[in-house]
């Protein structure tokens, strides 16, 4: 009984958390502008989730190398799917 309810709380955690940064990413996108960049920062970091990547290391693999990309090659290995994930870069088991 103890472990589920410890289970239930860390979920309700995890849903607040969830709802709180919600809340600060609709403050600052109150703009249509900045609507479309919270827009596309949800969307890097649900894709590189879905592609097995931790969000924060993707992330600030992407905004460190894609300054230094002059080629399309180079910006599509950058691709949460064309990434090859080195212990920083993926999820653990």
């Amino acid at each position: 009984m103890g472990a589920e309810r410890f289970q239930q709380d860390k979920k309700i955690k995890r849903l607040e958390q969830k709802r709180e940064a919600s809340r600060l990413y609709y403050d600052a996108s109150r703009a249509p502008a900045g609507a479309q960049a919270s827009a596309r920062l949800y969307g890097l970091i649900e894709t590189a989730k879905a592609n097995g990547c931790e969000p924060y290391a993707y992330l600030r693999r992407v905004f460190t190398d894609l300054p230094k990309a002059t080629m399309l090659a180079e910006v599509d290995a950058l691709l949460p799917w064309n990434v090859a994930r080195p212990a920083t870069l993926s999820v653990a088991a």
